[in-house]
């Protein structure tokens, strides 16, 4: 914090001597007052206007205005280069007024001495802008310090290894990149650990094309970009760079970091049940303990930042050779479309990217070619999601393959008193199902499946017949309607009988207790789909730093401290840069008086 005070000071003397420079320069105080402040508003103008301009004219204005070098502090960033322009143009303002001073000021019948010294001030005018140009072209990773508390801007080892080895060129797209300077500051440095990475700022308000071709809405944050490679890109929110730590003691919210929605999401949904308890005439304590929760999410969150958690997964995605994708088999009568249809006929082995293969209800079965592909993958490292309805024996190379798993389903629709409903409960010991929170379904048109242990597979019920009044199983409970099959604890292949569930449809002429089983049913299905597909993860994400506070440091100041420090840059400052041309004319007065004694 107190490192805040080092630009701010040099600032300070950049001004005072630039102004002293004046005064020497011009013999009118007059004169040298109407430049002063008129070199000041310009100085200060440029850095108000530069955002109009934005990119290298936005940089150049901010280059020459000392009040823009100094926001960097603002925002934790010790900027040497600003550094060095203070000091270095402070003491050519402090050499030239010397040298005016001496040779008493500006003369266009200068003598040879007075000629030797200008020329010496032009020479020394453009080393110092050679070098100071020359430090504002060093790549910000150098010239920028990270004066935060807890390393806002530090790079942890896993991404630095990560953008070091990076063998494509990526581009960074950073849509209206004015939000926010802190996050601005970290992206750049960020694109600056690796030659490969480019960055290009986008104004959503000008450039329609960019924002049709990204399909990218005009609601979007500001500062929120587009990751591109050669292979494909990715959008990423500014929202997915902050988070909140929730440091509250209620016990509805665990302790740890979550990110801006999940913030704002969880603090509507205590507001909603604080609502809704108050409308049901809840008990007292019940409200408190809502109000608390309410309470502490505001008072008890801090904001971080860690844009890292964001860029280093969007970059490794979009250089991924491959993502794993959900393909559904086409072409022999299949029900359900998708956006990757994969014919098997046409094909000489599985594409690479398949994370998931679906089966959905074909009416005609494989060929021997086509069920060797699928064997292949599912050995490999593939999964499969097959779904048949109550005529599996006319799929007979189907059938077969399912029994390279232990698996095995009759013709017919298995009937419980008479109706082809059947009430199944499902297998809450898997995730996905117990997360579903579904006690029981009704099911129509459903074969049992029989199990026949294969070595090396772990078959595990998914959906049982509820045969018990009390909704227990058995242990020798053998009606199963759907089944996983897992090898080494992975997820290979899932198989439902009950196909005819999840092709119909919600019809008005549907009782709300059908609609409510379609919906369990779809549910389960997609449930499954997404527990068997393998999904792009990060292999970097846990090895990644924190967040860290996003708020900068405070200094805390007692009230007499305070006051002196108004009274020097409200009082002593601006009097002495008034009082610096009165100096040097007196003095001029005191050597001329002297002259004419001499004289």
């Amino acid at each position: 914090g107190y490192i805040v005070f080092v630009p701010f000071i040099l600032c300070v003397a950049f001004l005072i001597t630039m102004s002293f420079m004046f005064a020497a320069i011009f013999k009118k105080t007059w004169l040298a007052l109407t430049v002063n402040y008129a070199t000041l508003a310009v100085l200060y103008v440029l850095g108000l206007i530069s955002v109009l301009f934005g990119g290298v004219i936005e940089d150049i204005l901010n280059w020459f205005s000392p009040f823009r070098r100094f926001d960097y502090v603002i925002f934790d960033l010790l900027d040497l280069s600003s550094v060095l322009f203070y000091l270095s143009f402070g003491a050519l303002f402090a050499f030239v007024g010397i040298m005016m001073i001496r040779k008493g000021g500006v003369s266009f019948k200068a003598s040879a001495k007075r000629k030797i010294a200008t020329i010496a001030t032009a020479c020394v005018l453009f080393a110092v802008l050679v070098v100071n140009a020359g430090a504002s072209c060093l790549p910000k990773s150098l010239t920028q310090l990270d004066i935060s508390p807890y390393g806002t801007y530090e790079i942890s080892d896993a991404s630095l290894d990560f953008l070091k080895d990076l063998d494509e060129d990526i581009t960074i797209y950073v849509i209206d990149p004015s939000n926010d300077a802190k996050l601005d500051a970290f992206i750049k440095h960020y694109a600056e650990q690796s030659d490969r990475i480019t960055i290009e700022e986008i104004d959503s308000s000008s450039d329609a094309a960019f924002m049709k071709k990204y399909n990218i809405p005009d609601t979007i944050s500001k500062h929120s970009m587009v990751i591109e490679s050669q292979k494909r890109w990715k959008f990423v929110d500014s929202s997915a760079c902050f988070f909140y730590y929730y440091g509250g003691t209620s016990q509805f919210v665990k302790k740890g970091f979550m990110s801006v929605d999940e913030y704002w999401q969880r603090g509507a949904y205590y507001t909603e049940q604080f609502s809704l308890a108050q409308q049901a005439n809840a008990e007292e304590s019940v409200l408190s303990a809502i109000y608390e929760t309410v309470e502490s999410l505001a008072k008890d969150s801090v904001e971080c930042i860690n844009p890292e958690a964001a860029l280093t997964p969007a970059i490794e995605y979009v250089t991924r050779k491959y993502i794993p994708t959900v393909y559904l088999v086409s072409n022999h009568g299949e029900d359900g479309t998708a956006a990757n249809p994969l014919d098997l006929s046409k094909l000489t082995k599985i594409p690479e990217d398949a994370g998931l293969i679906i089966i959905d209800d074909p009416d005609k079965d494989y060929s021997t070619k086509e069920i060797e592909l699928l064997r292949k993958y599912v050995n490999g490292s593939g999964r499969l999601l097959v779904m048949t309805d109550k005529n599996i024996s006319k799929l007979k190379n189907l059938s077969s393959f399912m029994k390279d798993f232990g698996l095995s389903a009759s013709d017919g629709v298995l009937t419980v008193e008479g109706s082809s409903d059947i009430d199944a409960i499902p297998n809450n010991d898997l995730s996905f199902v117990g997360g579903l929170g579904i006690d029981k379904m009704a099911l129509s048109n459903a074969s049992l499946i029989e199990i026949k242990e294969k070595k090396g597979y772990v078959t595990v019920p998914l959906l049982t017949l509820d045969s018990d009044e009390d909704g227990k199983l058995s242990e020798d409970e053998q009606d199963h309607m759907a089944v996983c099959v897992t090898k080494n604890d992975v997820p290979k292949l899932i198989w439902f009988t009950a196909a005819d569930c999840f092709g119909a449809k919600i019809t008005d002429e549907m009782s709300d207790d059908e609609k409510v089983e379609y919906v369990k049913a779809l549910y389960l299905r997609n449930s499954a789909a997404e527990w068997m597909k393998v999904t792009f993860s990060s292999n970097l994400l846990d090895q990644i730093k924190a967040p860290v506070a996003y708020s900068v440091s405070i200094i805390e100041i007692s009230s007499g401290v305070s006051v002196f420090v108004g009274f020097v840059f409200g009082g002593i400052i601006p009097i002495a840069l008034i009082g610096l041309p009165l100096l040097r004319k007196y003095i001029r007065k005191k050597r001329s008086a002297a002259a004419l004694i001499k004289q």
